[in-house]
């Protein structure tokens, strides 16, 4: 049955979206069926075509190589490279059909590499079918002695075995586990015998389900293995968890997020050097470990046998504790940085400057500097404050819960939030700001910096109310909804800060999706880039009859166009608009 299934599922990859492309698919597909191919000494270079093996068995040895655009294997098929090279990568010279197609291998049968043997490709799936989930077919990938470089490795009920002394690069991993309605071994990866494994990204292990035949992936780090990666995350369901064992070798990872019963340690080494999370709890098993960083973030819940464990971190760091954390339970435990006990506000004082990252959980409130360390997790699900003096950096961060600033400053990537309330001369740099409703935004004596970016109340038919808002522009911004300035409300436009100002002769700096209404005062900062006019509002409808305007170098003018309204800013002597073009005499 899953050899039909995963026949349909190539022919259906032979398929496009028209007619032509369909032809031109089958064209640059070549499929075996039944058969066995060998190659000794020899390339095999199809990098123009997809090569698909039904119930087919390619053996490549001593110093062959093969070369395709993609290779799909059915749960019967097997690529044996003995002492060879096989690359799938992007076709640079085949058919232009291939360079709309993702160039990949996609195995539900094994490949094998030995004696010194290469894989190359973009991305690896080793994969069942998820309607065949009663069979005892099990993709597998079997590495010895070899080197394999993958960009993107998924696995889902598969098994993994590197041994030695391979090496195995890659970008990103995800080994999911998978469904399986009788009682297996786990799909499992052993990682053995002197191999080590590099990964740059992200390595997850698990994944989310509701099924209950879903089995959870083992990992094993045996016999001298070695795994090293940026990050790596175990997800449980419903109380199955991932298992990892270190047995006689070593993980290595920046930034570990995991669960209680998911570690086991018999005489391994776990280096963590960024972040450790484990909300839970862990269990040390009695192993020996070292926790050093001048900027670590650590949670952990129930701590068991961690009395071999030594923790020396500096002031850049963040210890999340519960109410019957003790230091005791460790060899040692010095923390120059924050040790903060869970169900209080996490604060930052004003004698405190911090460059640090982690997930928090509790409110933070900020009135010394926190800055977030760039390409490093940092998110914090709940209320931000930021106290006068105070300062957030975080450009790379989107908030998604209420931010307060009372006389502080925070910078941030993007916001999308119920409750945003700036006080107190606070300010905002942000470039995208989502507010669920009209009401969240609560600004008074305060503002908001943007450049390039967007605002937006969920409530699409509501208009953004400013009360004594000062909205700084340095560049473009778009409103999706109406804009209404009131009283003690300004709006500077700053062209000395302004990168490429003059693409505003043509399009809007700030793009209304509705009515435009200001009552409040225009400030220009800097110089127009040339005597020509500039876009300033675009919008449904503009009512500025009440603006405070003094500038004595620039007007405003109102004109049709495409529909909407648009408000220029010109040179009050040199320039006039003369047509509904927006184009100018001097």
């Amino acid at each position: 049955m899953a050899a039909v299934a995963l026949s349909l599922f190539l022919n259906a990859q032979v398929l496009g979206n028209t007619a032509q492309e369909k032809r031109a698919l089958k064209r640059a597909t070549e499929r075996f069926i039944g058969r066995k191919i060998q190659k000794e000494k020899q390339p095999f270079l199809l990098g123009n075509k997809c090569i698909h093996l039904l119930k087919s068995e390619m053996k490549l040895y001593n110093g062959s190589t093969f070369e395709s655009h993609e290779l799909l294997l059915d749960n019967t098929s097997v690529l044996s490279l003995n002492q060879s090279i096989a690359q799938v990568e992007d076709c640079k010279d085949g058919p232009e059909i291939l360079s709309k197609r993702a160039s990949l291998i996609s195995c539900g049968g094994k490949i094998q590499l030995t004696n010194n043997s290469e894989l190359h490709t973009l991305q690896l799936d080793l994969t069942t079918e998820r309607d065949s989930f009663s069979s005892t077919l099990v993709p597998t990938l079997d590495i010895s002695d070899s080197k394999v470089n993958i960009d993107l490795l998924r696995g889902d009920f598969s098994n993994v075995l590197i041994d030695q002394n391979s090496e195995i690069m890659t970008d990103n991993v995800q080994f999911s586990g998978g469904i399986r309605a009788y009682a297996v071994e786990q799909p499992t990866i052993v990682l053995g015998k002197q191999s080590e494994w590099i990964n740059t990204g992200n390595f997850i292990l698990g994944e989310k389900t509701a099924d209950s035949n879903y089995i959870p992936p083992m990992m094993k780090i045996v016999n001298g293995g070695t795994l090293q990666t940026k990050r790596f995350s175990t997800i449980e369901n419903n109380d199955k968890y991932p298992v990892i064992i270190i047995d006689h070798g070593t993980f290595s990872v920046d930034e570990l997020i995991t669960s209680r019963d998911t570690f086991r340690f018999k005489n391994g080494e776990l280096h963590v050097r960024k972040t450790l999370v484990s909300e839970d709890g862990l269990d040390f098993s009695n192993g020996r470990f070292n926790l050093r960083s001048e900027s670590f973030f650590m949670h952990l819940g129930e701590i068991k046998n961690a009395h071999r464990v030594q923790v020396k971190l500096g002031k850049n760091s963040i210890v999340i504790h519960s109410r019957a954390f003790k230091p005791r339970q460790f060899a040692s435990f010095n923390n120059l940085g924050i040790n903060h006990q869970l169900g209080g506000a996490l604060t930052i004082t004003k004698d405190r400057v911090m460059k640090s990252h982690g997930v928090l959980t509790d409110p933070m409130k900020i009135y010394g500097s926190f800055t977030a360390e760039d390409d490093l997790l940092f998110r914090v699900n709940n209320r931000i404050s930021v106290g006068r003096g105070g300062k957030l950096i975080a450009p790379r961060y989107e908030h998604r819960n209420p931010l307060e600033i009372i006389g502080g400053e925070a910078t941030l990537g993007s916001l999308h939030t119920t409750d945003l309330k700036i006080t107190q001369d606070g300010i905002l740099n942000c470039n995208k700001i989502t507010l669920v409703t009209s009401e969240s935004l609560g600004v008074n004596q305060g503002m908001i910096r943007m450049r390039d970016g967007e605002i937006r109340s969920l409530e699409s038919l509501q208009e953004l109310i400013f009360r004594g808002v000062h909205f700084y522009l340095s560049g473009g911004v778009r409103s999706h909804n109406g804009m209404k300035f009131l009283p003690g409300s300004r709006l500077t436009v700053d062209f000395e800060m302004m990168k490429e100002a003059h693409k505003y002769y043509a399009e809007p700096i700030l793009r209304v999706d509705s009515d435009f209404s200001f009552d409040g005062s225009l400030k220009i900062e800097g110089t127009l880039p040339a005597e020509k006019p500039i876009v300033l509002v675009e919008a449904h409808r503009i009512d500025t009859n009440k603006i405070k305007y003094n500038n004595r170098k620039y007007k405003l003018e109102k004109q049709p166009h495409n529909g909407m309204i648009r408000l220029y800013l010109t040179y009050r002597v040199k320039t006039r608009i003369r047509n509904r073009t927006g184009s100018f005499e001097n």
